[in-house]
């Protein structure tokens, strides 16, 4: 506990420092650490006092302080992120001031989802995003690009055929889970996987056992990750941006039935919705993948386009193994991808699709149950 303690404070007093060198000399900036302030939150099961790490007070020349209400952690994600975000919130509003995060590195994919919950944050690193509508405060700050903790024989980008195959598994994967179980299921190395699981951790994505397996499976924050480093013209081969001058739902029913083909895509990610659900994108082309992109484009008359005008692109699997991982929904009969890769080519092609990806994982559960294909009921999940 000891050492915890001492390494917010020195967190802390590092956070604090990049955020006085970012302010201009007329500003003050102080850190009062655990405030000793009845009814911040009650106590926990076992009596103590529950209250925030800080209060980050930051005063301009003239008008009113801003008070951040303050969480101080070495690293946060998955089920950490959402308790944390709970904790300083509730904390925040107690305190009439605005929740806030500092940590050693916040990853890109946490960073974003503690602006969708309107959590300031800060690294010692030099990431800072602090927003107040009153005071009117706007801070944003570049840091690092990786942990700074980070190895060089860890796998740190998310590419490749092995790292892909591994992360689709941990998709549809339950823990608790061996690094030889999961390197057994892939049919990679468990050199592979131990190289991998340390940036995953670091990353928020899972948590380990203490024996060095994997304890949870936070799988929207995979996803994020996951399509920081991937796309589907890029991360795969033999890609082919095509038109059907008949339109994209005339080439949707030319593959219908296709044992060589998966969909990938809008027309997956809506065939992932419940039944009755609206999607928040239309459908506008069709994301394939088959083993030989250019024979199957000459077998349904497609034409090579610009990218840009393109109804249909097609492209050959990194990982051969993806065509064996397909399966057909039930309700629309149609020949999907994996829902792991569905969902990081829909998050990856951003904009609108990327909506698409984040509507699908708000009805998809992440407690730790597997992602499995079918529908029962009125309870589904998908493989």
């Amino acid at each position: 506990m000891r050492n915890e303690q001492f390494e917010e404070t020195v967190l802390l007093r590092e956070c604090t420092g990049l955020l006085r060198s970012l302010l201009p000399g007329s500003w003050d900036i102080e850190a009062q650490q655990e405030p000793r302030r009845v009814g911040f939150g009650g106590t926990d099961g076992g009596g103590r006092v529950v209250r925030p790490d800080a209060i980050v007070t930051i005063t301009p020349p003239a008008g009113e302080p801003l008070k951040l209400v303050t969480e101080v952690k070495r690293s946060v994600g998955g089920q950490l992120l959402s308790q944390v975000a709970n904790q300083v919130s509730h904390y925040a509003s107690m305190a009439g001031g605005e929740p806030a995060l500092f940590a050693e590195y916040i990853p890109p994919s946490v960073r974003g989802r503690l602006e969708e919950l309107g959590i300031n944050s800060v690294d010692t690193t030099g990431w800072v995003r602090i927003v107040s509508s009153y005071p009117a405060i706007l801070m944003t700050h570049p840091g690092a690009t990786r942990a700074p903790w980070v190895r060089d024989e860890t796998i740190q980008r998310l590419t490749g055929p092995s790292t892909s195959r591994v992360l689709r598994q941990l998709i549809t994967s339950d823990a608790p889970l061996g690094v030889r179980e999961l390197a057994l299921a892939c049919s990679v190395s468990p050199g592979t996987v131990a190289k991998l699981l340390p940036t995953l951790t670091r990353e928020g994505i899972i948590t380990r056992t203490p024996r060095g397996g994997i304890q949870s499976i936070h799988r929207r924050e995979l996803i994020y990750r996951w399509a920081q480093d991937y796309s589907f013209l890029s991360g795969n081969r033999h890609p082919l941006s095509l038109l059907d001058p008949r339109g994209p739902e005339h080439a949707l029913t030319m593959l219908h039935g296709r044992e060589d083909v998966l969909l990938s895509g809008v027309h997956a990610g809506r065939a992932l919705l419940p039944e009755g659900t609206t999607a928040v994108v239309p459908a506008k082309r069709v994301l394939a993948y088959t083993a030989d992109p250019l024979l199957l484009a000459e077998d349904l008359g497609l034409r090579r386009g610009e990218r840009a005008r393109a109804n249909v692109l097609l492209a050959a699997p990194m990982d051969g193994r993806l065509m064996e991982e397909g399966w057909v929904s039930p309700r629309t009969e149609l020949r999907l991808a994996p829902t792991g890769q569905v969902l990081v080519d829909l998050q990856s092609s951003g904009g609108r699709e990327a909506d698409l990806a984040r509507q699908v994982m708000e009805r998809l559960p992440d407690d730790g149950r597997p992602w499995i294909s079918g529908e029962t009921g009125t309870s589904w999940r998908f493989k």
